[in-house]
């Protein structure tokens, strides 16, 4: 005889693989769609708190996690922050207002949008907007600026909060084998660099944000920072160490060093443009 708990349990797993195939294919979302609803699954247990999230693109993993915190046992505000611009993920790589409005647009078509508030520019910016009370989950899928991310939101975490990184990956991705490898003017990369709004292009990711943020990621593990650490289809599910801090002091010029180190690599893997920037 078939078991009907177990019947009602597959026939549940098969309308949320379909319900997040359809957030996917609604919001254009980059990731797997069983990723998706991992996130649902962790925003539904979370503690209080609020959670923020950083490079929604067009919403998918927002609707994902509103979804979920719309059946936590606490209420749960969820703050998005897109830059808005400079992106293939957005619904335009120009146009701010459009991409708010496709965000929007998105949010609503799944019920959640009085559940999120879309806060739009650089993150470094407009993080005061999220507020200063507990965040119960932290949900980075930006410009792989980890060391910006930690700094400004890791000791608002509440402990065993979880964190979750994309793009997180030992590789050298085709953006910058096609870009910043192939450089070998100095003005191609500096007009680049501008063009992001960045200063030097060691403040960016010359070899690429999957490579970044594995950097990042590995010595916030080395550190203590983050515990359970798990890989769902590319994406980095983890938690806040239980007491763990960031500390400036300690952690800082470990994050500089990082940056020095990959700075390094890339000029040694472009000779060419290395030379070139010293006769400068």
């Amino acid at each position: 005889m078939r078991n009907p708990i177990s019947a009602i349990r597959k026939l549940t797993k098969r309308f949320r693989n379909r319900k997040f195939r359809r957030v996917k294919q609604v919001a254009s979302g980059r990731l797997a769609s069983g990723t998706y609803r991992e996130l649902y699954r962790v925003a539904t247990k979370l503690e209080p708190g609020c959670i923020v999230e950083i490079g929604p693109a067009q919403g998918a993993s927002t609707i994902s996690l509103a979804l979920g915190a719309r059946e936590n046992a606490h209420p749960i505000k969820l703050f998005t922050i897109e830059r808005g611009e400079a992106s293939q993920a957005l619904a335009s790589a120009t146009d701010v207002d459009m991409n708010r409005r496709a965000i929007e647009s998105n949010l609503e078509a799944f019920g959640v949008r009085d559940a999120v508030e879309i806060v739009i520019g650089d993150v470094a910016d407009v993080h005061p907007e999220t507020g200063d009370g507990p965040i119960s989950l932290l949900c980075i899928d930006a410009d792989g600026a980890l060391d910006r991310d930690f700094r400004l939101f890791f000791n608002r975490l509440v402990d065993g909060a979880p964190i979750v990184i994309d793009d997180c990956l030992d590789v050298i991705n085709d953006h910058a084998r096609n870009r910043y490898l192939k450089w070998t003017e100095p003005e191609e990369l500096e007009e680049y660099v501008r063009g992001k709004g960045a200063t030097h292009f060691r403040d960016l990711c010359p070899l690429g944000k999957e490579y970044t943020t594995y950097r990042f990621v590995q010595y916030f593990l080395e550190q203590g920072l983050l515990s359970d650490a798990r890989d769902v289809r590319r994406t980095l599910f983890a938690r806040k160490a239980v007491g763990a801090r960031f500390d400036e002091e300690k952690h800082g010029p470990g994050l500089e060093r990082i940056r020095d180190q990959i700075e390094a690599e890339y000029l040694e893997r472009n000779p060419v443009l290395a030379e070139r920037l010293e006769s400068i």
